[in-house]
């Protein structure tokens, strides 16, 4: 007897129904997966993840994109090195944790939005988003920056000035003046009016080391009348200093004694530069005033302020107090000199004397 034969069959339906599943799933897989690839590139090209991406390179101190990124145009006075450390300065050391952001109402021509920065509740600056233009392909982030005011230095033109250990050539020089306080009007032709240069340095991130250095024979004394104006003057120093206040007390002392009719013309004009205004009305001097006045004695002779204005010109001021009779009264007669020399043929001669009091 044939055995009976088994015919059983898997149902068509839940079959089909597992394959539409299946195929769900997976297309849910893939759709999900392109989404959230969307959605990463979506993100990677929003504001916030860009000024994200900013910090953690400061943080990094990766500043490869940031300077490339950045319109900043390096110079002389404003070198890479200044634009890290600017930057760092203002947005350092801000945490991940303690960065916040928010966009601030512009309408800028070029399309740029600004955000403000806080470290914590501590507004840190703005910076600048520009569509489009990033290395990672959303926006580029830049910090503006804010340059130092120009700053002034003024010296004798044979003062050597230095920036940040760089010297100015004196044809970089805003302005030039000769002879400004009108002491050496009669030079002879060989010899330069004392000059002085006033230069305007500007471009900086920050604070420049201004230096200043002087020639051979004197030193440097420098002012300023605020953080950005500097004043550069030249005093006699050393052997000079020496040689000058010997000369200008004995030319002080004698030009007293030569006016009161104490001293000879001969020795008076020992002291001077020939064929000069001053030289001329010594040798033409009228001795009437020691008729009303007679000078009994130099007391002292105090000499100040030597000023090297250039390699053959020189000021120098001078005290002297003096003993002086009236008839028969006797009383201390004071006066200040400021004297200018020149130096011609190994000799610091009198160009002219003024007197100041």
């Amino acid at each position: 007897m044939a055995g009976k034969r088994s015919d059983k069959r898997i149902p068509r339906y839940p079959l089909l129904l597992l394959l539409i599943l299946l195929i769900g799933v997976l297309s849910s897989v893939v759709v999900m997966n392109q989404l959230y690839e969307a959605l990463a590139v979506y993100e990677s090209k929003t504001p916030g993840t860009a000024v994200n991406r900013y910090f953690e390179r400061i943080s990094a101190g990766d500043f490869s994109v940031i300077r490339a990124e950045s319109g900043f145009e390096a110079k002389e006075y404003s070198p890479w090195e200044d634009f890290d450390a600017a930057v760092q300065k203002k947005f350092g050391g801000i945490g991940p944790e303690d960065l916040s952001f928010r966009r601030i109402a512009s309408n800028e021509p070029d399309g740029r939005q600004v955000y403000a920065i806080y470290d914590g509740d501590e507004k840190r600056g703005e910076v600048r988003l520009y569509e489009g233009e990033g290395a990672d392909g959303g926006w580029r982030v830049t910090t503006p920056l804010e340059f130092l005011p120009p700053y002034t230095v003024t010296a004798p033109a044979c003062a050597r000035i230095a920036v940040n250990g760089k010297i100015l050539p004196p044809e970089d020089a805003e302005e030039r003046q000769e002879d400004r306080f009108g002491l050496f009007a009669e030079l002879p032709q060989d010899i330069k009016p004392p000059t002085v240069l006033t230069y305007r340095i500007e471009g900086f991130l920050s604070a420049p080391e201004l230096t200043a250095t002087a020639p051979e024979g004197a030193e440097c004394a420098v002012a300023f009348d605020d953080e950005y104006t500097m004043y550069v003057t030249l005093i006699a120093a050393g052997e000079l200093r020496e040689t000058l206040a010997e000369i200008a007390g004995s030319a002080a002392e004698t030009y007293a004694k030569y006016i009161s009719g104490a001293e000879s013309e001969t020795k008076m004009v020992s002291y001077l530069l020939p064929d000069t205004d001053f030289y001329i009305r010594m040798r033409t001097f009228d001795h009437q005033w020691h008729y009303l006045y007679q000078l009994l004695s130099i007391e002292s002779v105090s000499v100040k302020d030597m000023d090297y204005l250039s390699e053959n010109c020189v000021t120098v001021g001078a005290d002297l107090s003096s003993r002086v009779r009236r008839g028969a009264d006797e009383f201390d007669y004071e006066l200040s000199y400021i004297m200018s020399f020149v130096l011609q043929n190994d000799r610091w001669l009198l160009l002219d004397l003024n007197i100041s009091r």
